[in-house]
């Protein structure tokens, strides 16, 4: 995929996972599509990027849902939260 094709998945992503939890914040369901984008985008086969990135963006967002946290108020708070799920799925893979 191109660099515009990323873009218009994660738009449709995001727009997807905002019809399915409008109960949420725009910014904690776009948080988990980037979180979800950045794990997934050196994939080697990218045919399913978008389903990958979907449900891994709904494991985020379930699991966000299971533990509220005021931290999502503070964007500083979320930027270091949304870093370390990111590094520790990269440790993960590793």
């Amino acid at each position: 995929m191109a660099e515009s094709e990323d873009v218009l998945v994660i738009l449709h992503v995001a727009e997807r996972l905002m019809k399915t939890h409008p109960q949420l914040d725009t910014g904690v369901v776009a948080a988990s599509v980037q979180t979800a984008y950045e794990e997934l985008r050196y994939a080697r086969v990218r045919t399913y990027l978008p389903v990958l990135m979907e449900r891994r963006a709904r494991d985020l967002l379930s699991s966000d849902e299971q533990t509220p946290s005021p931290c999502f108020l503070l964007p500083d708070c979320r930027r270091r939260l949304v870093a370390a799920r990111r590094d520790r799925a990269v440790g993960l893979q590793r």
